[in-house]
């Protein structure tokens, strides 16, 4: 349980959003207005985190000229001086909104802690399953064989547990505030809800 009161961080599901491979280029759309809205509520620093770099770049070649933020974006190839160089963006005092494009499960999503000011938000693009491929369908075919439910142990829970960390760099102190958007209409399935920490059963849609 998180030693941190539930009220500081208010969960906002978008489940009319599809999220999916095969919906993403009708979503996108949606994916971008939402993005928009939450800069355009409050001033402040943000992170959209995508489960990987292909959807998190048709996103971003989405944005309009027009968008009231500063953007940093996530890099597949970044040595650690270039990575302080961006958490340090965080601590910048800005006349704009920053707006960081980072991938769920890499190198700031997870054991970087996001103190005050530095983070007022994330929103959250999608499940977080991992990549489908060879070796994640072999662990899917054990898992499988072993308790029959190869698919949620494969890519599921795996992927469920990047969105709680990815969520977790909101609120790192008792004096912290934010918001945490989940994009995807699967988050309001019984099979995730039930993965959802306790502090996230107050929610809104």
């Amino acid at each position: 349980q998180s030693p941190f009161d539930p009220n500081q961080l208010k969960i906002v599901l978008m489940n009319q959003i599809s999220t999916r491979y095969q919906d993403r280029k009708q979503s996108i759309h949606q994916v971008v207005e939402t993005i928009e809205a939450v800069i355009n509520s409050k001033k402040g620093n943000y992170i959209a985190f995508f489960p990987s770099y292909q959807y998190m770049n048709q996103v971003i070649d989405q944005l309009p000229d027009h968008l009231n933020a500063d953007l940093i974006i996530q890099e597949k190839e970044m040595d650690q001086a270039l990575r302080v160089l961006t958490v340090d963006r965080f601590k910048n005092t800005n006349h704009l909104s920053q707006l960081a494009f980072f991938v769920m499960g890499g190198m700031f999503a997870e054991g970087i802690d996001y103190i005050g000011d530095m983070l007022n938000g994330v929103i959250i693009v999608g499940v977080g399953l991992p990549m489908l491929n060879e070796t994640n369908n072999q662990l899917k075919k054990y898992y499988q064989d072993q308790f029959s439910q190869g698919f949620d142990y494969a890519y599921t829970y795996p992927g469920m547990n990047k969105v709680v960390q990815a969520v977790g760099r909101v609120i790192r102190r008792h004096d912290d505030y934010g918001v945490a958007i989940l994009i995807d209409d699967r988050f309001t399935q019984a099979k995730y809800k039930k993965l959802f920490p306790m502090e996230w059963k107050k929610h809104s849609i």
